[in-house]
């Protein structure tokens, strides 16, 4: 949640200890970007089909939006 994120890092901010460190915020879980799309999907209840776009088209692609 968006919110507990923004309230961990103020804290760490101030906390010496937090300092030169690496916090995980994702979870164990490593998963590709199509799987988080997929689970996405899914816990929105979307059947809408996925379409890969190449990077170099992603600006023609959001003008085009």
């Amino acid at each position: 949640w968006a919110d507990d994120v923004a309230s961990y890092f103020v804290k760490a901010v101030d906390l010496e200890a937090a300092t030169d460190q690496t916090f995980e915020l994702g979870g164990p879980e490593a998963v590709s970007w199509n799987e988080f799309w997929d689970r996405l999907k899914r816990a929105r209840g979307s059947r809408s089909p996925s379409f890969h776009v190449p990077t170099g088209l992603m600006p023609l692609h959001a003008m085009l939006l």
